[in-house]
Order: C-alpha cells, then structure tokens, then sequence
C-alpha cells in the first residue's frame, strides 16, 4: 500500500481491496482520486448544513443564485451549464427561489419562447449572506494549508479542469438533432455527461445530456 492516511480507515480498507483485485492499478491515482471526491462531498455537505440551509437554501438553490449574483441573468439552461446542476434541478430550485422572492423569469424580448432568470435585489443580499457564512467555513477548512499551498492545490484543480475528458468514450459527430445550426456533437455526448440541456445555447433540439458545453455559435 502507497502512503497512509490519518483519519480514513475505509480508504485504507479501499485501497488494499483495489491493490489486491486490481493489481495494474495506479495506487496513487486511486487515493487521489478518492479523496478528491470524498473532500468535496463532505465540504459541500457541510456547507450546506451550517452556511445555506440556515437561510432557506440549498445548495442547488445557493449555486444558482451565486451563478445569477455573477454572470447577470440567463436562460434556465445556461444556468444549469456553469452552476453544474442538471436541468430539472435548475427548473425545481428556480420555482422554490422565484416564490421566495430570490429570483424573477421573464420572456427573451427577442425570442418569446427563452425564459430568463434573472437575481433580485433580496436574492443579492441573501446570496452574498450565504457567501459571506460559506467563505468562514472555507477559512476553517483550509487553515492548516499555507497560502502557497492553497496556491497550488488551486492551480492543481485548474489544470485538472481543464484537461479533455476521455476522448476513447466519445463516437462519431452528427448534426444537431433539429439540423437548425451547424453545431456537432459526438453520439456519445448524446447520452454521458453530468449537465443536461437542450441544445447549444437554446437550440430547440432533442434533450442531450453532454459532458461540456456546445460549440458557438449556436443556433436560436
């Protein structure tokens, strides 16, 4: 087994099975992995248990209005896009958001069939309160990491983000299902991804789930 943990026996438990059922495995890959997903599962659990539900949301609910707070309003899909959520969870949260007096829709005055959301003026405040408790619990997370440190695990993470998902999983490109933009997309992002949407940038398409945003420009 490659290094040791300090606080997870079942990561150690985990390692040693994959070792052994797995024996070409990358060990370090493995545990690094692991903790990433198992560090950004517990931080947004806590989060959302001790900074947003506090103030009525959650952290679908904060994400969005964080998206809104930054980038100015948008359609439910781009939202969905740059939050990270999937479409049904923008459409739910936004309902809950807009009764709460947080968010407001509206029709595109160019396009009467777009919907955009935009943040109001006690959304503003909510969302910045909600930051404002998160941004405490990141100072206690992340104290025992000096600032070069948080530095590069930042920079890390970046890079991280940046690199191309696996370009074996991917099929042939084909057109946009309604032929109304020139936009492609593989077949396999047809159907694996983690945000749902209808389309590059409101192309009235088949539904598509895509692991990263469509090309532009896009077709309305």
């Amino acid at each position: 087994m490659t290094g040791g943990s300090r606080n997870d026996p079942f990561l150690e438990r985990a390692t040693d099975r994959v070792a052994e059922a797995v024996p070409e495995v990358d060990v370090d890959l493995f545990r690094l992995s692991f903790l990433l997903t198992r560090a950004t599962n517990r931080f947004t659990r806590h989060v959302e248990s001790a900074a947003h539900r506090r103030r009525g949301l959650t952290t679908a609910g904060f994400r969005i209005l964080f998206t809104l707070w930054t980038s100015g309003p948008l359609p439910a899909h781009r939202i969905a896009i740059l939050a990270g959520l999937s479409r049904a969870s923008v459409s739910s949260a936004v309902k809950t958001l807009e009764r709460d007096g947080r968010v407001e829709r509206c029709r595109d005055k160019d396009d009467r069939r777009v919907v955009t959301v935009s943040i109001t003026s006690s959304g503003v405040v909510e969302v910045r309160e909600a930051y404002e408790a998160q941004h405490e619990l990141e100072q206690a997370q992340y104290a025992d990491l000096s600032p070069a440190d948080r530095r590069a695990l930042a920079t890390a993470l970046e890079t991280l983000i940046d690199t191309p998902l696996d370009k074996s999983l991917d099929g042939p490109s084909v057109d946009c299902p309604t032929h109304r933009c020139n936009a492609q997309m593989t077949t396999s992002a047809m159907f694996l991804g983690d945000v749902s949407i209808g389309g590059p940038e409101g192309c009235r398409g088949r539904r598509t789930v895509v692991t990263r945003p469509w090309p532009t420009p896009c077709c309305r």
